[in-house]
């Protein structure tokens, strides 16, 4: 049926929509940098950085650099309260999930003779409450640990 309108254009009307929810945002503030720098616990998993409010994640990277191979530990991100990736450093390796946005989490190094791993973040994801980021460790060793995440909260 004739619209009057270009075939690429589809016009909609938002009051006709069965939302749960509308959220109209206003603009986001000004970049702000989280970081960390403290050493992993052996065999567990810990909280390194956690930022509360409502924003938006601009990019980051994180590190590991410890004194021995710790390719099966990874860092995770959690988003209010939803677990959205943590892959441990040789499946991100293996998988080739080095570009960034193939996953929330990307690898930017990986190096198993000098015992370097780096990974990070991608552009663009929101939060409603909170992120957090954990590093989970799997060797059984305390190793160092550091990073940068840049946000921005409403």
């Amino acid at each position: 049926m004739p619209t009057g309108f270009q075939d690429w254009i589809n016009p909609f009307n938002l009051a006709a929509q069965a939302l749960a929810e509308a959220i109209v945002r206003p603009k986001y503030g000004s970049a702000q940098v989280g970081t960390f720098t403290t050493n992993s616990t052996p065999n567990s998993s810990k909280e390194v950085l956690s930022i509360s409010g409502t924003g938006m994640i601009y990019g980051g990277a994180f590190r590991s650099e410890p004194a021995q191979s710790q390719k099966d530990d990874a860092y995770s991100v959690i988003i209010d309260g939803n677990f959205l990736g943590g892959f441990i450093f040789s499946f991100l390796n293996s998988s080739l999930f080095t570009p960034m946005y193939s996953d929330i989490l990307y690898l930017l190094r990986y190096d198993d003779v000098a015992f370097r791993y780096f990974v990070g973040i991608g552009y663009g994801f929101t939060f409603e409450s909170s992120i957090t980021i954990k590093y989970v460790e799997t060797e059984g060793n305390t190793i160092p640990l550091g990073g940068r995440l840049y946000y921005a909260l409403i």
